[in-house]
């Protein structure tokens, strides 16, 4: 099952004074439709709802004829922008999708990622979002759309009679930004008021507050079953981040877990965080214009765009203080904390590299003396990226190999901070790998990136830990016997501190009394 989406890239201002406006017209792949050549298009994006220059008294929803009467007397403009979801088999009435194609393309090209909610690229950041009751007035978003008040909890209610009612149908809402979260640096918080399931029910366009969410869902008629499906008004302030969801359509079905409905709110939560359309249309990604429900969630790609632009799910964990914690490692384990839950993600990862210097620091315990094996795997594969066109087509794109955007390396450090192993010398796209033999304690693996990247690297990690190799603790020449060479070599290198010393007995990178004690505690010991 595939439909149909549209999109434009952030808010942006345009001041518009004195536009010539022509008349040349292009015919639109999906729709028999005479639209606008790509120079007319800004002087002819009528319908977003528009927020005028203070002073004026232009209401905030405008027709095209209003429009181009506001703009010959060079008002300036203010384009909350949004992404629109159709139904590729039944898309809507041409002049419905003209009206939405010349408000969303008509101002400039976009780009796969777009602006983020405040904060620094690649840091985490905590968003509300709560459902607006029925009965508040949802303003129409482009020509040709029905404005309404939003019925979203008597028509999803109805729908889900026979299906355990609002429990589930909200839960299943929920569990869109649930995912959303568990995957990246993002924490959504969903927003009730007054032991109601909806917040304080202000009006559209409010911005988020402590009684209603940054970005807030409503339903209404868009345009009937099929055609338009949803839209959603990417990051900022008012009506940013807001998903009006058409009444219309089957949202009821059932299948994988009402995935139909899922997946169509997860692309348009996309596009609230600040993702665009990446083409081709091949079913391989969430944010494609054609949305799919032959796979559950987020994709590769999209967890790709969500750790650059809010980091990876264990963000911020880039010092040894805010290390991810592993836990307590046990002989015979294997720790691989980056793993996605389910649902799989095919190259998925909960763990990258984001930008470049950026750091991530894990943090393990082991009890017992143990040999560590560490392996550090770039994750990605060759695909095809581009952005969608201005059209609305989507083109083939050109190959994009995720998996060597940045030559990735690791140490293993004592808690101390001491670096007593590290690995990066194999070249961008292959794994890396320390083995190394651990008294008890506490230690660190950092994952770095050489280089600058602008993208983000996935990664994989994987901790297994087996039996201590060392046979004879104290032989430090290897002649399984601790005695006087054993000895002369700590004390040769006493007080002497960093990574590789042979004095260096438990591994913590300085030679001390610790060292010395072993060898002293052992001496004579003779492991033939």
């Amino acid at each position: 099952m595939s439909r149909m989406c549209i999109t434009k890239a952030t808010t942006a201002m345009f001041a518009l004074a004195g536009a010539a406006l022509a008349s040349p017209c292009t015919t639109h792949k999906h729709a028999d439709a005479c639209v606008a050549g790509p120079s007319e298009r800004s002087a002819l994006a009528t319908s977003a709802p528009i927020a005028f220059a203070p002073g004026s008294a232009i209401p905030e929803v405008r027709t095209k004829r209003q429009f181009l009467d506001d703009v010959e007397r060079g008002y300036e403009l203010t384009f909350p922008l949004f992404a629109a979801c159709f139904d590729e088999n039944s898309p809507p009435r041409d002049d419905i999708l003209m009206a939405i194609e010349e408000t969303i393309y008509g101002l400039n090209q976009r780009y796969q990622i777009g602006a983020r909610w405040p904060g620094s690229q690649g840091t985490q950041i905590t968003l509300t979002w709560s459902l607006i009751p029925d009965g508040v007035f949802i303003p129409a978003a482009f020509a040709g759309e029905p404005a309404g008040p939003s019925e979203l909890f008597s028509r999803m209610d109805s729908i889900f009679t026979a299906q355990g009612g609002r429990a589930t149908w909200i839960a299943r809402m929920e569990s869109v930004y649930e995912r959303w979260s568990q995957l990246s640096g993002i924490t959504f918080n969903r927003i009730t008021v007054g032991g109601n399931d909806w917040d304080d029910g202000a009006s559209w366009g409010s911005s988020g507050s402590s009684t209603r969410g940054q970005m807030r869902v409503a339903m209404r008629n868009i345009d009937g079953g099929g055609g338009t499906l949803a839209y959603n008004f990417f990051p900022g302030s008012g009506n940013g981040g807001n998903m009006v969801m058409d009444r219309s359509e089957n949202w009821g079905n059932s299948s994988n877990t009402h995935r139909f409905l899922r997946n169509v709110v997860s692309h348009e939560v996309g596009h609230g965080i600040g993702f665009n359309h990446n083409c081709p249309q091949n079913g391989t990604k969430l944010m494609e214009p054609g949305l799919n429900t032959n796979f559950d969630g987020p994709r590769h790609d999209e967890i790709r765009a969500v750790h650059r632009n809010y980091g990876d799910a264990f963000t911020p964990n880039n010092t040894t203080a805010l290390a991810h914690d592993i836990g307590s490692l046990s002989i015979g384990q294997v720790a691989m904390p980056c793993t996605v839950p389910t649902p799989f993600v095919g190259n998925g990862s909960l763990c990258s590299i984001d930008r470049t210097a950026d750091v991530d620091f894990f943090r393990f315990e082991i009890n017992e003396s143990a040999s560590l094996s560490v392996t550090l795997s770039p994750v990605g594969f060759t695909y095809n990226e581009a952005p969608q066109n201005a059209n609305g087509s989507c083109p083939s794109g050109t190959a994009f190999n995720s998996l060597t955007v940045a030559n990735i390396g690791m140490q293993i450090l004592t808690s101390g901070g001491s670096v007593i192993g590290s690995a990066s010398s194999n070249p961008a796209g292959q794994s890396e790998q320390i083995d190394i033999n651990l008294f008890p304690g506490t230690y660190f693996v950092r994952v770095f990136q050489t280089g600058s990247i602008t993208q983000s690297q996935l990664y994989s990690l994987a901790l297994s830990i087996e039996e201590d190799e060392i046979v004879c603790p104290g032989d430090i020449t290897g002649d399984n016997i601790v005695d006087f060479n054993d000895l002369s070599l700590v004390l040769g290198q006493f007080g002497q501190s960093g990574p590789g010393l042979q004095g260096d007995v438990n591994g913590d990178g300085q030679v001390d009394f610790t060292d010395l004690s072993i060898v002293l505690s052992n001496f004579g010991l003779d492991c033939n």
